[in-house]
């Protein structure tokens, strides 16, 4: 679901892309079959565990069309910034480190560890990993080095597994999910300890109203109200901010690229 205040509510997140009415992860979204628990962290957990491979494509496009956006949004990660390309482009005597906030089941993960580099994927959600699992499995090329997989867990980073020489840390359509400012700015602040002087992080969420503090509301996570609200977040957590987007890749999607200094 996606909040709307002003009508008093909420809408279905696949309204507009032409879903089914009934569809399944709406109904997770709308509060179907949730547990009920004191923490807004643990309900994130709770409700990115519950869905299937299919139904976690849902999130990005459907199953039938799912692949074919790979492509275009790699595009905005690595080449609409031509910052970022440039930093990767100078990594030339060895493989490109890079780490996925939110890997999900591993989409992005696939292309880029084909691509040679070595690559890890975040998740808060041990489904997810599986579904990661399962899904490289299938993907992979033969000469590619495996993804490295790990459980983000109360909002911290796997402790003594993550390196601290990363050369670009990326994130896509997953900030706008996570239900409270206080999470990002732990995935921030841990991101920076993860990358080597002038590494970088490119990051893209929703613009929006932030929801009611302790609140959680399925799809809808905590948004930013301006690109300049978002880029204080990085630069507060010690980042360099190098470029501020809006609208690529929809209307009110904002990115931001940061380097550590």
């Amino acid at each position: 679901v996606v909040s709307n205040p002003a009508a008093g509510g909420t809408r279905p997140l696949h309204a507009s892309r032409g879903h089914a009415r009934g569809c399944r992860l709406c109904w997770l979204a709308a509060g179907g079959g949730a547990v009920s628990t004191p923490s807004v962290a643990e309900q994130m957990k709770a409700f990115w565990d519950r869905p299937t491979e299919d139904e976690a494509k849902m999130v990005i496009s459907s199953p039938r069309h799912w692949k074919a956006e790979i492509v275009p949004h790699l595009d905005w990660i690595l080449d609409r910034d031509p910052l970022v390309r440039k930093h990767l482009d100078a990594v030339r005597d060895r493989r490109v480190r890079a780490l996925e906030l939110g890997c999900g089941i591993g989409r992005l993960l696939a292309p880029l560890a084909n691509l040679g580099w070595s690559v890890r994927g975040l998740d808060i959600s041990e489904r997810m990993l599986s579904h990661a699992t399962a899904y490289l499995n299938r993907e992979l090329d033969a000469k590619a080095l495996y993804p490295v997989l790990g459980l983000i867990k109360d909002g911290r980073f796997p402790e003594g597994e993550l390196p601290s020489d990363l050369d670009l840390i990326y994130s896509l359509m997953v900030f706008q999910h996570i239900p409270t400012l206080g999470e990002i700015r732990g995935y921030l602040r841990q991101s920076l300890a993860a990358l080597r002087p002038g590494g970088l992080i490119r990051v893209q969420t929703h613009r929006g109203l932030p929801p009611r503090e302790g609140t959680f509301q399925g799809f809808s996570g905590w948004m930013f109200p301006s690109l300049g609200d978002f880029a204080r977040e990085f630069r507060e957590a010690g980042f360099k901010v190098l470029t501020e987007q809006h609208g690529l890749g929809a209307r009110e999607w904002l990115w931001i690229t940061a380097a550590r200094p």
